[in-house]
């Protein structure tokens, strides 16, 4: 496990629209108050990782423990508090910073956890950033999740952990409040944009761009490292497609590699029926008869949808946007 102690007393704050937040800057208020805490979600290049420095540079009311999951280290046992507790601990303390099963000195985890955020924030309010939280071991997120339930035992203490918006949430998150980070709006992906160019890309490259990505700023950005000089001035034509297989890949490519052949033949197929329903769902039956067409084998041996295809109501697969024909179909 890696992470960061930071301390921040000037910087812009953190957007937030209404009670919905987006991954760019603007003057609003934090994100989460004092003595509560907020379960981060959205989909794939929505800005988690950014949301949370943003967060941690407008928190003038103390100090910030920002710590960053390592996947190498998921399997082992309390490996997450471990990198949280090494950092709470104050300097040349000698005290192990990761609890065993049954925490230091015997003492429970949660025990071990709560205290140490209450000695880290008696002097003041605390916040504490843990991203990719469904990366830590499943006794790590198990207390982090109770802390998440009730923050306030911990003293002034204020928690905000992002976990993937695509993917089913762990049940160790289950009771923390959520909060998704919407989709940038045109104007603010408009906006980032010119920002990132200094002004100087042609109103009609960027209008294209802000619909190709349709809210995405990883996509965003990444179209626009795709163009050329030229391109961004609107001196060239753009590319087509602009989210081509090589840009899509970048972006979801580790995802993609996770998946067995067979959990691709299903997120294939059941994005190609997806794509023809009108409510952006479909059933499991005929993507199961579709699969055993296209395999040669019976609908029954087919394997269920893998965990991260989001479900609907009725146990309908779904996406929530319309599935991008270059990525699988070329």
């Amino acid at each position: 496990m890696t992470g960061q102690t930071t301390v921040r007393h000037t910087a812009p704050r953190t957007v937030v629209r209404g009670d919905r937040p987006t991954a760019v800057p603007q003057p609003a208020g934090p994100p989460v108050p004092e003595g509560e805490a907020r379960l981060v979600t959205g989909e794939p290049g929505c800005g988690r990782s950014r949301f949370l420095d943003r967060a941690a540079r407008a928190f003038t009311a103390g100090p910030v423990v920002h710590v960053r999951a390592d996947p190498a280290c998921a399997a082992v046992p309390y490996g997450g508090l471990r990198a949280l507790l090494g950092l709470l601990a104050p300097p040349h303390a000698h005290e192990a910073a990761a609890p065993p099963p049954a925490g230091p000195a015997g003492r429970p985890a949660d025990t071990v956890l709560r205290s140490a955020l209450c000695a880290a924030s008696a002097g003041g309010p605390l916040l504490v950033c843990v991203d990719d939280a469904h990366l830590w071991d499943p006794a790590s997120r198990s207390a982090l999740g109770r802390l998440g339930r009730a923050p306030r035992a911990a003293g002034a203490v204020s928690l905000l952990v992002t976990v993937p918006g695509h993917r089913p949430v762990d049940p160790e998150f289950a009771g923390v409040p959520r909060l998704r980070l919407d989709p940038l709006t045109a104007a603010a992906a408009a906006a980032l944009l010119d920002a990132e160019t200094g002004g100087g890309i042609d109103r009609d490259v960027r209008d294209g761009l802000v619909a190709e990505a349709e809210g995405n700023p990883a996509l965003l950005l990444a179209l626009l490292r795709s163009l050329t000089p030229a391109q961004v001035r609107g001196r060239a034509p753009l590319p087509r497609p602009l989210a081509d297989a090589e840009i899509l890949t970048g972006l979801v490519g580790d995802r993609l590699g996770a998946l067995t052949d067979e959990e691709h033949e299903v997120l294939l197929t059941a994005a190609a029926a997806v794509r023809e329903a009108e409510d952006g769902s479909t059933a499991v039956a005929p993507v199961r008869r579709a699969l055993a067409r296209l395999t040669g084998g019976p609908p029954a041996a087919r394997p269920a949808p893998p965990p991260d295809l989001p479900v609907g109501s009725g146990g309908r697969p779904r996406c929530r946007r319309p599935p991008r024909r270059p990525a699988p179909f070329p």
